[in-house]
């Protein structure tokens, strides 16, 4: 599978978490995600994604650069549209195209600039969606157990492969 498809798959994942909820409960803070909710986790893996595919058409990816849009953490139609959108823009991508990556991690502003590629954003997006994943479920067992969490949710494929090998043993 390209990765662009699993990076797709996962996104819509996250769509049909967000279509299981009223605009309310997805916006609702929760103690066991440290004051957060499903849609701020949601928000902010579609921004990631966002960063990300801008950084593709512009040459510099920087995901320093998210909006912290909050009506993607409180509005389930507007998250869902936008996961929509950020699908129909992966599934346009092509070529493994080198770009560049600007990245902040000291307290000043001094940033580091490198050379990247596209295939590797793409793979650095798919680890940090799963790990959003594993937290929003975290916060559905604990505060919506109404809600079924498909099987593999939040579990990085190697794990998966890990477990059914000892299963298999």
């Amino acid at each position: 599978m390209e990765l662009k498809n699993v990076e797709i798959d996962l996104l819509n994942q996250l769509k049909d978490v967000c279509a299981s909820f009223n605009d309310a409960d997805y916006g609702r803070k929760l103690e066991v995600l440290s004051g957060s909710s499903i849609g701020a986790h949601i928000r902010h893996c579609i921004e990631f994604v966002d960063c990300m595919l801008n950084g593709f058409d512009n040459g510099l990816v920087c995901y320093d650069s998210r909006k912290h849009e909050l009506r993607l953490e409180n509005d389930t139609a507007y998250a869902i549209a936008r996961i929509e959108s950020l699908n129909e823009r992966l599934a346009a991508i092509q070529n493994n195209e080198e770009v560049s990556l600007d990245v902040c991690y000291h307290t000043s502003d001094v940033s580091c600039n490198m050379t990247t590629n596209v295939y590797r954003e793409i793979v650095y997006n798919i680890e940090h969606i799963v790990h959003h994943m594993a937290l929003i479920k975290v916060g559905i067992r604990e505060n919506y157990k109404h809600l079924s969490i498909p099987h593999g949710f939040g579990v990085a494929q190697s794990t998966i492969k890990h477990n059914a090998q000892k299963i298999n043993v």
